[in-house]
């Protein structure tokens, strides 16, 4: 497909699903060998409530597989051939209050001479990285070594709506294909403890390779969507930067969380959706006019 050519909605029938579901709850018990290209792919997710939080249910509980393994962006590009139009879901400050959860912890270890509360906190400045009292090398490791860490990651409160959110968007029958996160592949296992957890449906996650600098993250992640067109079509994300990284030219769509508005020139292909109802609003919007034009 040339850059720049809207992606053609075609989801997947019963069929090929089942045969997915099954190829992607053996591929998960794959442990990869040395020097081979791992692939792992949790179970396929159910359309039943259930979960922990009321979510979707967890179908990996009891399984005798626990291990993951990070997969590539074209080992899940290709576990999505004959798909097309899907959508997958950022983590942090989209699913996860992530900055609520280092705010609170940096303030006792680094300080808070605004006395700002932790919600204050997160919405004035967004990312720990930007409050200014916190701009010491110590923070900074601090930051680093959290990133890296896997009890950190199961201890994450939920954004308000996300689940509900996600829920309703499986019942409008959008096609949520997996998950696409600028966490490093060194928390994948602690990070799909607390998606199962939490009640979110089982599906890949694509993490960052550990070799990339948290700084790139959000270069690669647009790299990674490029690359999964058109098999992937949508993401929904909370980093405005994340639209302009993709470029003018990106055929997909952008439903940016926790904003109001897109930078002008991006409109095209980003939409702003400041709560968790306007995303399910304007992405199932978007995908039944893609279904009805197919």
């Amino acid at each position: 497909m040339q850059t720049g050519q809207r992606p053609r909605f075609h989801p997947a029938g019963p069929a090929r699903l089942a045969v997915l579901a099954l190829a992607l709850s053996l591929a998960s018990c794959i442990i990869a060998l040395p020097g081979a290209e791992a692939l792992i792919v949790p179970a396929a997710p159910s359309m039943a409530n259930g979960g922990a939080h009321g979510g979707t249910a967890d179908l990996a509980s009891g399984s005798a597989c626990q291990r993951s393994s990070a997969m590539s962006v074209q080992a899940f590009k290709a576990t999505l051939a004959g798909t097309k139009g899907g959508l997958v879901l950022d983590i942090d400050e989209t699913l996860s209050w992530t900055v609520a959860f280092w705010v609170e912890r940096m303030q006792k270890l680094f300080g808070n001479p605004e006395n700002l509360s932790v919600k204050d906190m997160a919405d004035k400045y967004k990312l720990t990285q930007n409050v200014p009292y916190w701009q010491t090398d110590e923070a900074f490791a601090w930051m680093q070594k959290t990133r890296e860490s896997e009890e950190a990651q199961e201890e994450l409160p939920l954004v308000e709506g996300a689940l509900q959110g996600v829920n309703d968007l499986l019942s409008n029958s959008v096609p949520l294909v997996g998950y696409l996160t600028v966490r490093p592949q060194a928390v994948l296992a602690p990070t799909e403890r607390w998606l199962r957890a939490m009640g979110f449906p089982v599906l890949p996650v694509v993490a960052k390779p550990d070799d990339v600098p948290f700084q790139q993250g959000n270069a690669w992640k647009a790299e990674a969507l490029r690359q999964l067109l058109p098999e992937v079509a949508c993401i929904v994300d909370d980093n405005p930067s994340l639209p302009e990284h993709v470029g003018d030219r990106y055929a997909g769509r952008v439903f940016l969380y926790s904003h109001a508005s897109a930078a002008p020139h991006l409109t095209h292909h980003t939409r702003a959706c400041p709560t968790w109802p306007d995303v399910v609003r304007e992405v199932s919007e978007w995908y039944a006019v893609e279904t009805a034009s197919t």
